[in-house]
């Protein structure tokens, strides 16, 4: 996995695994959860994968990987301009590198994410990110305007749910 993207991530715990593993990863969900949860927990990750490596832990070539441009290019839309985590710089964990956004499946992708990201994914993970069947097609919708936009010849979508009463 180059590119991935996570959806729904609440805490951010799978991006963050994924980026752990060597993945490049933006770990989307709404505002509230990027803000409380993603945002903290990637500064968090971050600061204890920087203290591991400064303490030589780590191998010195991690500390020369430079963050990709897909996770760099990513902007703050207008409904989250006032989070403090919504334009977080990306934070190294792992082998990977791992970035927080919002993303609101019922707005359009375009007014929340430049093409010069959404471009560059490869690979979409979804886990139990829907708890209302109403939220299956606004999911499917804005994966597919991400898969219209990438230039992966096969991008790949994960999903697991748990199906609810």
């Amino acid at each position: 996995i180059d590119s991935s993207y996570v959806h729904g991530a609440g805490i951010g715990v799978v991006g963050s695994c994924l980026a752990a593993a060597g993945a490049n990863v933006l770990i989307t969900d709404l505002p509230v959860l990027v803000k409380h949860g993603i945002g903290p927990n990637l500064l968090r990750n971050g600061r204890a994968n920087s203290i591991r490596r400064d303490s030589g832990e780590e191998e010195c070539d991690h500390r020369q990987q430079l963050c990709p441009k897909f996770l760099i290019d990513t902007f703050a839309s207008e409904t989250t301009a006032t989070d403090d985590t919504a334009s977080l710089d990306a934070v190294k964990l792992g082998k990977g590198w791992a970035k927080s956004a919002v993303l609101d499946w019922f707005k359009p992708v375009e007014e929340q994410l430049p093409l010069s990201t959404t471009s560059d994914i490869d690979v979409i993970v979804a886990c139990d990110c829907i708890f209302l069947r109403k939220l299956a097609d606004p999911l499917l919708t804005t994966i597919a305007t991400i898969f219209e936009h990438s230039s992966a010849s096969n991008p790949k979508f994960f999903f697991t749910f748990q199906r609810r009463k």
